[in-house]
């Protein structure tokens, strides 16, 4: 089974293969009936492949009935906590502002529990004339998105490691990509960013 390969970048800039959006409305749910039946299919051929192969199902871990139990317990005792974040950005004259929320949750019994902190940061001073809010408009604008998503991420990570809970989840991966290539802030974010990974995986607590 042979797959496709290709360059994202240089097919998904290649305007020729653009659509007109009136074109696109007309054949855009036969389009998407169409790739879910292809991946169906794809799906249904790949699980062939790994069935066939004698020694798939001995690689495959199974959760035993007494790992299941004891997952079960420990999540319902409250021994467990998930952290996630949201971002919202709104750019102004004033500065600007941030605003990241981040939530954890986690069972006491059969009940929910929710702490949820919300920071209303500012992304920069004040403007005091028009040349100034053009030149700080360029700086924050090429860096703020990602800057504003590696302090959501390192927030997520760093609440997870105060929560009192013995296990932590965060949501993608251990150190995201933001954190891990500085957010267009090397020399504050990667140190910070060190740190905060030292403490993600000596903790041993934190599954990925």
């Amino acid at each position: 089974m042979a797959l496709e390969k290709a360059d994202p970048f240089s097919s998904l800039t290649d305007l020729d293969q653009w659509q007109s959006f009136e074109d696109y409305l007309e054949g855009c749910d036969n389009q998407l009936q169409s790739d879910i039946s292809k991946n169906i299919e794809l799906r249904s051929e790949l699980r062939k492949v790994l069935l066939a192969d004698p020694g798939f199902r001995q690689r495959v871990r199974r959760v035993t009935p007494e790992l299941a139990t004891w997952a079960k317990d420990t999540l319902f005792s409250g021994e467990v906590c998930a952290v996630d974040g949201t971002l919202s950005i709104v750019p102004s004259t004033s500065g600007g502002r941030a605003r990241i929320s981040v939530v954890a949750t986690s069972y006491k019994s059969d009940r929910i529990d929710r702490v949820i902190y919300v920071s209303y940061g500012r992304l920069s001073e004040p403007v005091t004339g028009p040349t100034e809010y053009f030149k700080k408009l360029k700086t924050v604008t090429s860096t703020t998105n990602l800057l504003m998503r590696a302090v959501m991420e390192y927030a997520e990570r760093d609440l997870a490691l105060r929560r009192p809970e013995k296990w932590k989840f965060v949501h993608g991966e251990l150190l995201p990509y933001e954190l891990r290539t500085g957010a267009g802030r090397t020399s504050t974010v990667v140190p910070k960013a060190i740190d905060l990974g030292t403490r993600l995986i000596t903790s041993e607590t934190i599954p990925v």
